[in-house]
């Protein structure tokens, strides 16, 4: 699985409110792509990968893809382990990495620049 984080472009929503715009929905307010996360599950275990771009590139999400897995298979920024969830069940292990697939995106777009300093940037 994979998930493209989006984060608030905040030059853009400041400029924004300085020529008067106002924002009445999430939809309305900038964002810019910033990021990939992988997320991979077999009988043993759920890895995933992360690769956020840097500063002074443009995203690509096929760059994203290739680096977030490479990332999941060589050195996963996290790893759980399968035999530990309640269930084994591929129905519940899927649920839970979709779960944790939106956790984990919440967690990289609140912290998206310590994440970019800890070198997960492309």
């Amino acid at each position: 699985m994979y998930r493209h984080v989006r984060i608030v472009d905040e030059t853009k929503m400041m400029l924004n409110i300085l020529t008067g715009s106002k924002y009445t929905s999430i939809y309305d307010i900038p964002q810019r792509k910033a990021g990939t996360i992988c997320l991979t599950y077999d009988e043993k275990e759920v890895r995933v990968g992360l690769a956020l771009c840097s500063p002074d590139d443009n995203f690509s999400r096929r760059i994203g893809r290739e680096l977030s897995y490479e990332r999941n298979l060589n050195m996963p920024w996290t790893v759980f382990n399968v035999a530990e969830l309640e269930s084994q069940d591929d129905d519940f292990i899927f649920n839970y990495c979709i779960k944790e697939l939106n956790r984990i995106e919440k967690y990289v777009a609140s912290n998206f620049r310590e994440l970019q300093l800890e070198g997960f940037y492309y």
